[in-house]
């Protein structure tokens, strides 16, 4: 298995979720990010790559026999694949069994581009840190999305991780998501703090993806085990997920926290 590079960008549609720290709801929005995608007809494949957690499966409810980490141990793509409601998901396992290199496992997402015109957009579920294999991870995506919460310990990691990114690899334009907040208009303070900070810091730019509201139902799809825009799809707050999910598909974000996000058809 050949080894994985930021400049090896694949010929589909790579997006990030990403976030210094962990409980920031990277997964969450991975999840309905892709679903967001393949529910437009666009060919979408949901990547876990936080190895020996199996957040991605936990989320949709599923059970595989293979994950990422068995890949190139005697065990292939079609091995691990899974399909969920149109969206194709590649797992990760909830154990790890020995060490394993994540640079090298994922260079076997380099084994997707004779899939060109098969999958359209690859959404990336990251996990959470600053080391080599994590920001390079990052780096590859066309789009790199940082989950953001209220609170400094969060502030200060994802200025952090973007300040790495920009330094070690080059990136200089980053989607911001607020998560857990109380209104559209608190997140997008958030994320207005967090771009005054950066683009001081980082030299780099920073667009307003949008934001996620600290909704219980979210604790309940997780429970579960189903995406709140499948249990709950009139819920007001899937329909700002599915605003931002295609905010951030689309490539309109807007600069420095301008974009409104309220689903105005959603009740």
């Amino acid at each position: 298995m050949k080894s994985f590079s930021s400049s090896m960008k694949l010929p589909l549609q790579v997006i990030a979720i990403a976030g210094g720290g962990g409980g920031v709801g990277r997964t969450t929005l991975s999840v309905e990010l892709a679903l967001s995608s393949a529910r437009t007809s666009s060919p979408t494949v949901l990547v876990d790559g936080v190895l020996g957690k199996g957040g991605v499966s936990s989320a949709l409810g599923l059970i595989p026999n293979h994950c990422i980490e068995s890949v190139g141990n005697a065990r292939t793509l079609s091995d691990v694949v899974l399909e969920y409601e149109r969206l194709t998901v590649i797992p990760a396992g909830d154990e790890i069994d020995g060490p394993v290199d994540l640079m090298d496992v994922y260079g076997f997402v380099c084994a997707l581009s004779p899939c060109d015109g098969l999958f359209r957009t690859l959404v990336l579920d990251c996990p959470a840190g600053l080391d080599e294999p994590t920001t390079t991870m990052i780096a590859v995506a066309d789009k790199q999305v940082l989950m953001v919460r209220d609170d400094p310990v969060s502030i200060n990691e994802t200025v952090a991780l973007a300040r790495l990114l920009r330094t070690r690899h080059g990136v200089d334009r980053f989607h911001l998501v607020a998560n857990r907040v109380r209104s559209e208009e608190e997140g997008q303070v958030l994320c207005d703090t967090v771009c005054r900070i950066g683009e001081r810091l980082v030299d780099a730019f920073f667009v307003y993806g949008g934001s996620i509201s600290d909704d219980p139902k979210f604790e309940r799809s997780r429970r579960l085990q189903k995406p709140l825009s499948l249990l709950y799809p009139e819920s007001a707050t899937a329909g700002d997920v599915f605003v931002l999910s295609e905010a951030v598909l689309s490539g309109t974000s807007k600069p420095n926290g301008r974009l409104k996000i309220r689903g105005a058809d959603y009740a």
